[in-house]
């Protein structure tokens, strides 16, 4: 966003997550939906495709530019434009109308349902950013804009959990000059504060561990870490056991990117009784958390890099003692509270749930308070660990790496050097 003092900085970043989360869904809308596509639409074409056209350039030609640093728009000018965009919208809306009463159906099919639907998503997202903005402007009357130089207490932060001592020694490490900050009397967990710096460039760490392992536990502190700083980017870093049935290879050290987390303990237990015999039966109940799908995406384009991920193997001490290149593998994180070390439970959990790429404790309660600790004004957030074992004891490994120590020791490496290779290039967002 632009770097001024602003009386309506929340109604600028809910408009500009909006815009983000979404942007896929209109770009791939925008690219297809028109003349030569091969669509039919029997009635009102041209106002269709026109239609999809003009929402897209307003929505990210003209509004997402004017909420980014290179655009220094008032807020006056954001206001006006997202006003003009819910008055077009809600009027343009009225097209479908006319639709379904010459189609004969009564209802929009194809097409134009998604249209509409992608019309009337922006409609409501603008509407409710008028409102936000109003609100805004009434709580800061004498708020005035104008440039403005950083400080340390409107600095980039990013918040960093971790669960182990492992985890959290490979951050730290990473830390230019780490200091332990005092203790807080509304929090639990102490916190160190210290830069990641590379060249010119210097980024604002708060860093913590959870007081236990575990999903519970994890919540807890990304509840306190988001209270107690207000971090603008979440992260957790660790370890984990890596699915090794995915298509594409995974060895150890690899790292685990976690598009959504959910609690494998989410059923519903249903006993049976057959024959006399009692039977129990697991429901499915669960409720998938996702990441920011914007933010996956950038980290998805810095991962097909391989340059860094080379570097990474070769900065741990005993890289020898791992034979196998560094991957980076995207998918679902199976999080609960149990230390898993069954390759049959583990199977199950896999097999129940396609797409899953590793097993944690944490993930799931991280990335539910990352959600849910504020309504609005929210972090990003993602969890990236590496994998130090497959949930099994039945794994063979060479007899060095049969203790885990080396094992733990280049998976909490290479999942906190990726992060920090990620945030010096690509962060802020």
């Amino acid at each position: 966003m632009s770097a001024t003092l602003s009386r309506i900085p929340r109604t600028k970043i809910e408009v500009e997550h909006f815009l983000e989360n979404n942007r896929d869904e209109y770009a791939q809308a925008y690219k297809h939906i028109r003349p030569g596509e091969g669509w039919r639409i029997e009635w009102y074409a041209d106002e269709v495709f026109g239609l999809m056209d003009t929402l897209y350039h307003e929505l990210y030609d003209t509004l997402y530019s004017k909420l980014t640093d290179t655009y220094s728009a008032s807020d006056q000018e954001i206001i006006d434009n997202i006003k003009a965009l819910a008055k077009w919208a809600k009027k343009e809306n009225s097209l479908f109308s006319k639709i379904t009463k010459v189609n004969g159906h009564g209802v929009l099919v194809n097409v134009e349902a998604t249209v509409q639907e992608l019309l009337v998503r922006a409609y409501y997202k603008m509407n409710e950013a008028v409102k936000l903005a109003i609100e805004e402007q009434k709580e800061n009357p004498k708020h005035i804009e104008k440039e403005k130089k950083s400080s340390a207490s409107d600095e980039y932060l990013i918040g960093i959990i971790t669960a182990t001592p492992e985890e959290f020694n490979a951050v730290n490490s990473l830390l230019k000059s780490p200091k332990l900050l005092p203790l807080l009397d509304a929090d639990s967990h102490n916190y160190t504060k210290g830069y990641f710096e590379k060249g010119t460039k210097r980024l604002a760490v708060v860093l913590s561990q959870t007081q236990d392992q575990g999903s519970s536990a994890a919540a807890v502190a990304t509840t306190q870490m988001i209270n107690s700083h207000n971090p603008n980017f979440l992260v957790m870093i660790g370890h984990a056991a890596g699915n090794k049935n995915l298509m594409h290879t995974t060895g150890l050290g690899d790292i685990l990117v976690a598009k959504e987390a959910f609690d494998y303990g989410q059923v519903t237990v249903i006993e049976k009784v057959t024959n006399g015999n009692i039977e129990y039966i697991e429901k499915d109940k669960k409720r998938p958390i996702e990441a920011d799908r914007s933010l996956i995406t950038r980290i998805k384009q810095f991962a097909d890099h391989k340059a860094p991920l080379t570097t990474i193997k070769q900065d741990y001490p005993g890289n020898s003692l791992f034979t196998s290149s560094l991957n980076v593998h995207f998918g679902s994180m199976a999080s609960g509270n149990a230390l898993v070390r069954s390759e049959s439970w583990f199977n199950k959990i896999i097999t129940a749930n396609p797409g899953v790429i590793g097993l944690d404790m944490e993930t799931y309660g991280f990335y539910f308070a990352a959600v849910n600790t504020r309504f609005k004004n929210k972090p990003l957030f993602v969890s990236i660990k590496s994998v130090s074992d497959f949930g099994s004891h039945n794994t063979v490994y060479t007899a060095p790496l049969k203790p885990p120590v080396h094992r733990v020791g280049y998976a909490t490496h290479t999942s906190a050097s990726f992060f920090y290779e990620f945030a010096m290039e690509h962060l802020p967002l």
